[in-house]
C-alpha cells in the first residue's frame, strides 16, 4: 500500500508551480516604452538620427535612419510641422503635415519613411541621397493648416497642392475634393490664403525635368454647373478664350424642365495656353449663365 502524501506536500507543490508561472510571465512581459520627441531625443543624445532624400519632393520622400543609444525601448514621436532643410540653397525644403512615430528596441536601429511635402515650388527637387537638417516650421499659415487636418479624414493626395497654395500662392483649384472632408479642407485653405474657392477643379500633371525643376500642366478642368431650363429650349455649352474664340463645344441638349438643372462639366485642356477662359451656357442663342476659369 502506497503512503498518502502529507497535506504539507500537497500544498507546496501547486504553490511552487504558481511561483514558477509568475516568474516566467514576468520575464515575458513586454518592456515599457519611453516616449520622446525626435528633436528632444537627438538633443539629449538618446538617439542619433539622419534624414536622407530619396529624390522626391512629395509623399514618402524622407528616409529617417535612427539609432537608439540607450538600453530602453523608445517611442520616438516625429511631430507634424517637422521640416527637412536641404544642404543646397536651391533645393526645396520639405515639411511633414501629419504626426508619425518610430518604435526602437534597446540599442536598436531602424529606417522609417516620412511623408513630407515641398514648400518651394520654384526650387529644385531634392537630390537623391542628399541629407536634410531636421528643423521646425515657422510659417503660421502652415501651422494653422496642420492643426486643421490633425483629426480629420483628409485625402493625403491633397496635401502638396494645399502646401503650395499657402507657400507659393498656387490656386486652390488644384486641390481635388475627393471626399467631403477634403472638400471642406479646400474651402478652409481658400479662406486661409484669401482665395476664392473656385467652382471648378484643375488637377495638375507634374514631372521633374533634367534640371530637377517641377513642370506642372493642367490637363483637365471639371466641375458642376447649374442653369434653369424650360424643358423645350436647346441648351448649349461652349468654352471661349479671352479673345472670344470658341475652344470647346458640348453637343446641344434639351434638359428636363427645372429652375435648377445641375450637370457635370469636364473639358480636356492639355496644350491650351495659360490664361482666362469662360464656360458659357446658351439657351438657343441667348447667354443665360457664365462660369469663368483660369489656366495657370
Amino acid at each position: 500500500m502506497k503512503p498518502i502524501p502529507s497535506l504539507h506536500k500537497l500544498f507546496l507543490f501547486p504553490l511552487a508551480l504558481l511561483v514558477f508561472a509568475l516568474i516566467i510571465s514576468a520575464q515575458r512581459a513586454p518592456m515599457a516604452e519611453t516616449e520622446m520627441t525626435l528633436n528632444a531625443a537627438i538633443s539629449s543624445g538618446t538617439i542619433e538620427a539622419e534624414a536622407v532624400s530619396i529624390g522626391r519632393y512629395s509623399g514618402k520622400s524622407v528616409k529617417l535612419a535612427i539609432t537608439n543609444n540607450s538600453n530602453k525601448k523608445l517611442k520616438i514621436v516625429v511631430p507634424a510641422g517637422t521640416t527637412y532643410v536641404p544642404g543646397e540653397d536651391e533645393e526645396q525644403t520639405l515639411i511633414q503635415l501629419k504626426e508619425d512615430f518610430i518604435v526602437l528596441e534597446p540599442n536598436g536601429s531602424k529606417t522609417h519613411m516620412i511623408a513630407a511635402f515641398c514648400t518651394e515650388a520654384s526650387d529644385m527637387s531634392p537630390s537623391d541621397g542628399g541629407t536634410f537638417k531636421i528643423s521646425k516650421n515657422t510659417n503660421k499659415k502652415l501651422t494653422d493648416a496642420i492643426g486643421y487636418i490633425a483629426d480629420k479624414d483628409i485625402d493625403g493626395k491633397s496635401f502638396q497642392d494645399a502646401v503650395w497654395a499657402i507657400t507659393d500662392n498656387r490656386s486652390v483649384s488644384h486641390i481635388q475634393p475627393t471626399n467631403p472632408a477634403t472638400q471642406e479642407f479646400r474651402k478652409y485653405v481658400a479662406e486661409l490664403t484669401n482665395q476664392k474657392n473656385t467652382w471648378y477643379t484643375s488637377p495638375q500633371h507634374r514631372v521633374v525635368n533634367e534640371q530637377r525643376r517641377i513642370v506642372s500642366q493642367t490637363i483637365i478642368v471639371r466641375g458642376k454647373v447649374e442653369f434653369p431650363s424650360d424643358g423645350k429650349s436647346i441648351i448649349r455649352q461652349e468654352v471661349i478664350d479671352k479673345d472670344s474664340i470658341v475652344r470647346f463645344e458640348m453637343p446641344p441638349a434639351t434638359p428636363r424642365k427645372s429652375q435648377k438643372v445641375t450637370m457635370d462639366f469636364s473639358v480636356r485642356v492639355r496644350g491650351w495656353e495659360p490664361g482666362e477662359y469662360t464656360l458659357r451656357i446658351m439657351k438657343d442663342d441667348e447667354e443665360i449663365k457664365t462660369y469663368p476659369f483660369v489656366l495657370s
